[in-house]
């Protein structure tokens, strides 16, 4: 008996040593996982839902979130007369946006029949004021804006009847240069006071003009 306690003691050692190792072996793949999974990138839970990507068609630029169609008043090809262009504004943002956005694309947009407006239009500032549409244009483009009372009278009108066209409650637009009222919009075409639309520059009915005199 007392010779079976030596390889007996040995047995249970090996065992325990065995156990042991088994033990620590699991330790050291749950610290693995553990470390793979702490590390291991979270989904972004703060972006939400990617919307879609906007695409432009002539004359139609889209924004992001929920769209609102107007018409655009530009000159034909010829240079003749304003036509109808379709576009799309967002028409979440607040009015004065609004009012940017539809200026925007009236003197940016690709596709138009015959860009009028020279690149680098600036503006300044737009608003609404009873029933009155307030922009504010830098005064650069009067250099770079090529004709003659023809040419002036279908840029105003442009933007007048683009205005007053998209906007309920805006029945006319008082233009500003540099912020401030100026007698004529180039050296044609009186801005001293705000213009009503008028749609016989689209050979539709007129209304009637409380100002843009040409002189």
């Amino acid at each position: 008996m007392i010779k079976l306690k030596g390889p007996l003691k040995q047995r249970r050692f090996i065992v325990k040593k065995k156990s042991n190792r088994g033990y620590w072996l699991w330790i050291l793949i749950l610290s693995v996982l553990g470390i793979i999974v702490w590390s291991y990138p979270a989904p972004d839970r703060d972006a939400g839902p990617r919307g879609p990507v906007g695409t432009k068609k002539t004359a139609v630029i889209k924004h992001g979130g929920p769209n609102r169609k107007i018409i655009l008043f530009t000159p034909d090809k010829n240079g003749e007369r304003l036509v109808k262009v379709e576009a799309s504004i967002n028409s979440q943002a607040p009015v004065e946006d609004q009012i940017k956005q539809a200026l925007s694309l009236l003197f940016t947009a690709e596709g138009l029949p015959a860009p009028l407006f020279p690149a680098g239009m600036i503006i300044r500032e737009a608003f609404a004021y009873d029933r009155t549409a307030i922009i504010s244009l830098g005064e650069d483009f009067r250099k770079k804006l090529a004709g003659g009372v023809w040419t002036e009278l279908l840029a105003v009108y442009s933007i007048v009847n683009t205005l007053s066209a998209n906007f309920e409650g805006i029945d006319q637009t008082q233009i500003l240069i540099n912020d401030h009222e100026s007698d004529f919009f180039i050296s044609h075409v009186s801005i001293s006071r705000a213009i009503k639309a008028d749609l016989s520059f689209t050979g539709e009915t007129a209304n009637k003009d409380d100002g843009g005199e040409s002189s």
